[in-house]
């Protein structure tokens, strides 16, 4: 037999005796896949509520009359968000979602000591305050990222 003729017949006796398992090897690391983007895409959508619900409230704060039109969602513990953060998000998407918790607690510290009494229907709080667009750019930041990274995960 011509060597030439052999090789091609071992080769193709492999390749058909390794396709089962080449499959199946793929279809295995495509369903990882899957799974890991459905749930990034529930952590990136619960943590854009999170986010929403912040933003609904600044605005609540700035402009007090404007009210809220429905209840506050059912929000997870904003450590609970965090920890699945760490676990499943991009490096982008983390380092918005810490500097929007950062940009939160900066705020309720500010408006803490810089009104005190903005609780009260006739004293908001600014809308220009640093902390105030601080706040602002962060949620709009989160959205961004968050965004950003689910498109470049379909």
């Amino acid at each position: 037999m011509d060597p030439t003729a052999l090789v091609i017949a071992i080769t193709g006796l492999i390749t058909t005796a390794s396709s089962p398992l080449i499959l199946s090897w793929r279809n295995a690391r495509n369903q990882r896949e899957s799974s890991l983007r459905d749930l990034r895409t529930e952590l990136y959508t619960e943590s854009t509520v999170y986010a929403q619900n912040v933003e609904t409230t600044l605005d609540w704060v700035v402009t007090p009359y404007a009210g809220r039109l429905a209840g506050k969602p059912e929000l997870p513990h904003i450590d609970a968000i965090t920890a699945r953060m760490r676990l499943l998000a991009s490096a982008g998407v983390m380092a918005a979602w810490l500097d929007l918790l950062a940009s939160q607690e900066a705020f309720r510290h500010n408006i803490s000591e810089d009104y005190p009494g903005s609780h009260v229907w006739d004293n908001p709080v600014p809308s220009d305050d640093p902390s105030v667009l601080q706040l602002k750019k962060s949620v709009r930041n989160f959205y961004a990222e968050a965004r950003d990274a689910l498109e470049h995960s379909a």
